[in-house]
């Protein structure tokens, strides 16, 4: 059986077989990728489980075709060498897709960073549970939920914990954006008021409620009071100063009234829903009541705007036993859940790996060409920190020269002007790269043995012939 199944992996018409299925699915990823991006092809085709095992089957084919295909005793050695380097270069390939990053450091001069910022998001839930044998942390990568950003609805559950906590997502919006909208069954002393803010053929709505805080647009603070009428220009204090317009009700015939604090003067008038109402002071904006509500509380509502990933937000559910809290998690705007697990946090953030080391950015330089000001060179002077190797050192950081250490590569890749400069460093760790590198220089010496075997093997009865003669 084991016999039957090695003849198969050796087949070379399996390895014909392999490489057409392998050329169609680079093609298919290619395509894919164009049309749903680098993020969404990683998941479904690069680093997706069945490509791994793909590989591995062509792996098995090579190793089928390396000990059950016999060559020329002569080129034994030679042709091992080429398929076990084959080999590695796979095995150096699947380390790296699997165990690899890439990430970035930013910082200022003088700034020290012990931790690097990858491309990849994650949920991080942090419980505030008093038993200190408890999970107290949770990072949760999300690329199968925000690499598909048309999918709003992908209910994936993670199994937080062992003790039952489980997080379900079950909405995302790839361009989230908090509305303000009304609910009736307020506080009896929380009015509300909407406006319609135009300008030229451009219009905006807004809810303005008494207990919560101003909205400014077109250069003018809009607030709605709870009581008496607001002071007089000349009464207000300085941090009320510039355009204003309040409204309020007038205590003796219960009318809203509107107050405009301009530059040169102060605007009072009853104003209702209907009509247009200019503003002055700024030509061609006008203000219109759309409704009034007596009691009224302010709900604050998420919608998504696109499907281009500008802020992504996630809905989660939390479970636990006999607990259940839910709500919008931002992106990079922790989310606080009191009743939860003696206080829960959940944050959607990029994923930060701590390095083992630190480095000090001590100065950034800026070489331009001469007569310009275009950058014809940048460098980072940096000082490396490592407790665990106590090694303590200075680098220099340039375009053309990265600094190496610990498996991380930090490349030179942009900055920003300032005072202090920011330096950005473009990090790569890639474990499986030495394996590769040993695969193709093996490959690369195989090649070359494969070439002097059979000239040497060519040229050999004509040698025989000629020493006849």
């Amino acid at each position: 059986m084991i016999d039957r199944v090695g003849r198969f992996l050796a087949s070379v018409k399996l390895t014909v077989a392999l490489l057409l299925v392998l050329s169609t699915v680079m093609a298919l990823g290619t395509i894919y990728e164009s049309e749903n991006g680098s993020a969404a092809s990683r998941v479904v085709f690069w680093r997706a489980a069945w490509f791994d095992g793909f590989l591995l089957l062509l792996a098995a084919n090579l190793v089928g075709c390396t000990y059950y295909v016999t060559p020329h005793r002569s080129s034994r050695f030679t042709y091992l060498l080429v398929h076990q380097s084959i080999l590695l270069i796979f095995l150096g390939a699947i380390i790296g897709r699997r165990y690899g990053m890439e990430a970035q450091l930013q910082f200022r001069e003088g700034e020290v960073k012990d931790a690097i910022t990858s491309d990849a998001n994650v949920l991080r839930v942090s419980f505030g549970r008093a038993d200190p044998s408890k999970v107290a942390a949770v990072v949760l990568p999300t690329d199968r939920i925000d690499s598909f950003p048309r999918q709003h609805e992908p209910n994936a559950v993670f199994a937080v914990t062992k003790d039952g906590v489980s997080l379900t997502v079950d909405r995302f919006y790839p361009d989230a954006h908090e509305e303000d909208s009304m609910e009736e069954g307020g506080p009896t002393d929380g009015p509300a008021v909407e406006i319609v803010l135009t300008l030229g053929h451009q219009s905006v709505r807004q809810w303005l409620f008494a207990r919560e805080r101003s909205w400014e647009a077109a250069g003018v603070r809009f607030r709605l009071t709870e009581g008496a009428a607001p002071p007089m220009s000349s009464e207000r204090s300085s941090e009320r100063a510039g355009q204003e317009l309040i409204f309020y009700r007038d205590p003796s015939s219960g009318s809203l009234v509107a107050r405009y604090f301009s530059v040169k003067e102060v605007v009072t008038g009853p104003v209702r829903p209907g009509p247009t109402y200019p503003i002055s002071d700024i030509p061609g904006l006008t203000f219109a009541i759309e409704s009034v509500a007596a009691r009224a509380r302010l709900a604050r509502r998420v919608v998504n705007r696109s499907d281009e990933i500008r802020q992504p937000a996630m809905h989660i559910v939390l479970q636990g036993k006999g607990a259940r809290q839910e709500g919008w998690v931002l992106f990079g705007e922790p989310r606080q859940f009191p009743g939860f697990e003696g206080g829960t946090t959940v944050e959607y953030t990029k994923s930060v790996h701590p390095l083992g080391f630190s480095l000090k950015l001590e100065t950034f330089k800026v070489g331009r060409h001469p007569g310009s000001s275009q950058p014809a060179s940048f460098e980072s002077q940096v000082l490396l920190h490592d407790p665990e190797q106590k090694k303590s050192a200075q680098r220099l950081i340039s375009m053309n020269n990265p600094l190496i250490h610990r498996g991380y590569t930090f490349y030179q890749s942009s900055y920003v002007e300032g005072s202090p400069m920011t330096s950005i460093l473009q990090v790569t760790k890639d474990p499986g790269g030495p394996v590769a590198y040993v695969g193709f220089i093996g490959f690369m010496i195989g090649l070359f043995c494969v070439m002097l075997d059979r000239s040497r093997r060519a040229a050999g009865p004509d040698s025989a012939r000629s020493a006849q003669g």
